[in-house]
């Protein structure tokens, strides 16, 4: 996503990347660990842009404690596209990157101490006014309303980006994002862009539009409505495709269907359909684990609810 300020500089976002993400759900075993050197791939290709400034707008990893690898991988790929672009780049601390308890160091602090001082690089952890851009990255300690009270405006504003929640839940809003406290704050004309959730499009909050960057790619199918790397195939429709190695394959079964044993392709679940026709629930090889049961469990919800209790979730366990 990009597009160009009046001064002339043009901003490319990098959605959420989410490194150290496991993808172990239905992948055969001589695949394992395809899918991550394909993730860390992307986000080295989307740093090397033709742009002035790079902003990765928040959730660069997928959980504050990832492993020593996942830094390093970071921060070469970081370091490596700042010296070959020269361009400046952001990095947006998000709702994954950071612990809640605050006295606890995880990989994002580690990522903004091997980068402290880059001539190029600066790792965004307060609201902070850039060249015309306005950036709220999250911060477990402040609410987004808070955020925008308290930024002081040293300039003229045309363009903010933050981490926010875009949808209430009908719990703790805090982190919502404050489009009508941007706007009196900043002007009418102010564009509004936002990371944290994993479908892009323009969501309305507050009567404002918000566009949202999605995640750097898709990472379930409720994310992947184009099929761009999630399919759901009947076994019929499974049987007439050759292009499915790189795809990750969910399959439709009726009853005394079973799963194919000689696909080629980076993941193969199932869902059956119950004898009433309902959905009796995703399976997949080698899966039977708590997080299978509680996705299971969460499957009546909508996905935007889904990842929100999912996130909270991953809270508590820090």
């Amino acid at each position: 996503m990009k597009f160009s300020l009046n001064n002339g500089k043009r901003v490319a976002l990098i959605g959420d990347p989410h490194l150290g993400r496991r993808f172990e759900a239905g992948v055969p075993l001589h695949r394992r660990g395809e899918r991550e050197c394909r993730q860390l791939q992307k986000f080295q290709e989307q740093l090397v842009q033709e742009a002035d400034i790079v902003v990765m707008v928040g959730d660069l990893f997928d959980h504050p404690h990832v492993g020593y690898k996942v830094v390093l991988d970071a921060y070469v790929a970081i370091d490596a596209a700042a010296q070959a672009t020269g361009n400046e780049i952001l990095l947006l601390a998000g709702n994954h990157d950071l612990p809640r308890k605050l006295e606890v160091i995880g990989a994002f602090e580690m990522l903004e101490a091997l980068l402290d001082g880059h001539p190029k690089v600066t790792i965004v952890r307060r609201p902070w006014i850039k060249d015309g851009l306005a950036l709220f990255p999250w911060e477990w300690s402040r609410t987004a309303l808070d955020q925008v009270e308290k930024l002081y405006d040293n300039g003229r504003v045309e363009v903010a980006i933050g981490h926010w929640d875009l949808q209430s839940f009908g719990g703790d809003d805090s982190h919502m994002a404050p489009t009508a406290a941007l706007k009196a704050k900043f002007g009418d004309g102010l564009t509004i862009y936002s990371g944290h959730y994993h479908l892009p499009g323009e969501y309305e909050v507050d009567g404002h539009t918000v566009i949202c960057t999605g995640s750097m790619e898709p990472y379930s199918h409720a994310e992947d409505p184009d099929g761009s790397l999630y399919v759901t195939l009947t076994l019929e429709e499974l049987e007439a495709r050759d292009d499915l190695a790189d795809k990750c394959v969910r399959v439709l079964l009726a009853e005394g269907e079973e799963l194919p044993d000689d696909l080629d392709c980076l993941a193969l679940t199932a869902k059956r359909a119950s004898k009433d026709n309902g959905e009796a629930g995703e399976v997949s090889l080698g899966d039977f684990d708590w997080t299978s049961i509680l996705a299971e469990k969460l499957k009546p919800l909508t996905p935007e609810v889904r990842e929100f209790i999912e996130e909270r979730l991953s809270e508590v366990v820090d």
